[in-house]
């Protein structure tokens, strides 16, 4: 499953699936950490350049709110050994 997981990382940039990663092992948080904090970075960069009043700054600012919810949720994980979401 780590290997699909990798895979979905690199093929398919995807910050839910470092989520997942992170979530499945402890010692993969600091990749999920690192891709999560560029992805936000890079989503905060972009909105700063959208006027406020497109479409792409409302899909820019839902997808800047996800990967800083998702990297609050791995940086809990770090802190705490627990997912704040879980409902184990």
């Amino acid at each position: 499953m780590k290997i699909i997981s990798n895979a979905c990382i690199s093929l398919f940039n995807s910050s839910y699936s470092a989520f997942k990663l992170a979530r499945a092992a402890q010692n993969d948080l600091n990749l999920a950490n690192k891709i999560l904090s560029v992805k936000s970075k890079g989503a905060h960069e972009r909105l700063g350049k959208l006027k406020k009043d497109s479409a792409e700054y409302d899909i820019m600012k839902l997808k800047s709110q996800k990967y800083d919810n998702l990297l609050n949720r791995v940086k809990n994980i770090q802190e705490t050994g627990k997912d704040i979401c879980s409902l184990s």
